[in-house]
């Protein structure tokens, strides 16, 4: 049931980021600014989404993993910068519909990653979430949970640039949150290298 996404899916996600209303809700981000509104970000996050994981026309070596029955359940999408041993995961999208195999496209990424020498990556999420445990309960199958730990890096504050380069291509892609984002850095344990 997992697959990794391509342009022959554009109509299949279109409804991860236009149906279920709990994304992204409690952080804000979807909140009016000037003339952005809820119907632009969303618009914005599945354009992004198909230009850069399906249609791959930025260059880079970014990947998306689908669970695929009849239509697309859920989506992870991370991206692997060419001159440094990590990675980069930077969205998941579920239908809400219960388990929506978000632990088991994760750890496909995983595993993926680590076969290549990749065994650490960054994230990014809602600063005042950065204490609790279940984003990480939603994400993490068993097997990730175990082997990977983490830090937290640093803060950006509500509509701020990111100041890092690496950090603002990847993680915020040049865009700006009306919330404190915290950068988080996961690695896998020394004694599972």
């Amino acid at each position: 049931m997992i697959q990794e996404l391509n342009e022959s899916h554009i109509d299949g996600v279109k409804h991860l980021f236009y149906e279920n209303k709990k994304v992204m809700s409690s952080t804000k981000a979807f909140e009016p600014v000037g003339n952005r509104t809820e119907e632009k970000v969303r618009k914005y996050h599945y354009n992004f989404f198909c230009n850069h994981y399906l249609n791959n026309i930025e260059g880079d070596n970014s990947i998306s993993y689908g669970w695929v029955t009849d239509k697309v359940e859920s989506l992870i999408a991370f991206d692997l910068p060419m001159f440094e041993p990590t990675w980069y995961f930077t969205m998941f999208r579920g239908s809400g519909d219960g388990n929506v195999h978000i632990p088991e496209l994760f750890e496909r990424a995983v595993r993926f990653n680590e076969s290549i020498g990749r065994y650490k990556f960054y994230s990014c999420f809602n600063a005042k979430h950065a204490k609790k445990t279940h984003i990480r309960k939603f994400v993490f199958s068993d097997y990730v949970n175990e082997r990977y730990d983490y830090f937290d890096d640093y803060i950006v504050p509500a509509y701020q640039k990111c100041r890092y380069d690496i950090h603002d291509k990847y993680l915020f892609f040049g865009y700006t949150y009306p919330i404190d984002v915290v950068v988080r850095c996961t690695f896998l344990k020394q004694e599972y290298r």
